[in-house]
């Protein structure tokens, strides 16, 4: 279903949510003021459409002050949802290190949990999201945004948590993670040294690489192409959450987003000749 409406459907909306804005005083409210309402009503009526509830029936286009009112007590429970989320994932949440991971979850959410306005303003962010997560949420806003970003940390902390903190931090350790303009996402990290352990048939989060297994690496990828290397990886991720995840398919599907990227970026280091530094191996070992 297409919500299709009209200027002369949705400014009576917008007419009503200014009059709450004002407190029912007849005073005027700027045009920026106006635009912003409007985006409030147009936000809320998407998220009907996204959520396909029971009232908006395929086909029937119904009254658009209804969807704006059903869209607008969407977006409310998806903020108590997130809060939930929020508090459920701060009960053993880690950023092992990481400044961008660290300032949003501790500082930057608590924020926006206490001054997000779901009537007035419900598609303003209000924070910046720099730490990037394998569901892209860049193109989100509001409580979208950050509902989506939360699922993301959720499944993350897990994949994460399986592994005792001393060997995640053995392994972050080689990388600049605490520097705050670096935005690099953990779970990359970790199941790509997880990936090259496996291959090796060394124990998954052995943080030293010597120059023997670059060389193993290097030949063992040498004449694969991308796509069988995803291939290959995508079987590595299933045993890997079957054998730690009790096959959760929720987490599976979330980790098998990055490796695509990760297939190219490892193709690439290995036509390069740069493995050396994609998995930071400490050469002064050898």
């Amino acid at each position: 279903m297409t919500m299709d409406y009209g200027m002369s459907e949705l400014v009576p909306i917008v007419g009503k949510l200014a009059e709450k804005y004002t407190g029912h005083e007849h005073t005027s409210i700027s045009y920026e003021k106006a635009e912003q309402l409007m985006e409030a009503v147009l936000y809320c009526i998407c998220e009907t459409e996204k959520e396909n509830t029971e009232f908006a029936v395929q086909g029937e286009k119904l009254d658009a002050e209804r969807i704006y009112l059903l869209g607008k007590h969407l977006v409310e429970e998806k903020v108590k949802k997130s809060l939930e989320l929020y508090n459920h994932i701060s009960a053993e949440f880690c950023d092992y290190g990481n400044f961008c991971l660290q300032n949003i979850f501790l500082k930057d959410l608590p924020y926006f949990f206490e001054h997000y306005n779901y009537q007035f303003a419900p598609q303003d962010t209000m924070i910046i999201i720099n730490y990037s997560t394998w569901n892209d949420v860049s193109s989100d806003k509001g409580i979208d945004k950050i509902w989506n970003f939360l699922q993301s940390v959720l499944l993350e902390q897990k994949f994460l948590q399986a592994f005792p903190k001393q060997e995640i931090y053995r392994v972050l350790i080689k990388y600049d993670i605490a520097n705050e303009g670096e935005a690099e996402n953990l779970c990359e990290i970790i199941l790509r040294t997880i990936m090259m352990n496996i291959f090796l048939g060394k124990y998954p989060l052995d943080s030293e690489f010597t120059k023997e297994d670059c060389i193993r690496l290097q030949e063992l990828f040498k004449g694969m192409r991308e796509d069988e290397i995803e291939k290959q990886f995508q079987k590595i991720v299933q045993k890997l959450v079957e054998n730690y995840y009790g096959g959760d398919e929720k987490l599976q599907d979330y980790l098998c987003i990055g490796l695509r990227d990760m297939a190219v970026r490892t193709k690439n280091a290995v036509q390069n000749e740069t493995l050396i530094g994609y998995l930071k191996i400490d050469c002064t070992l050898w």
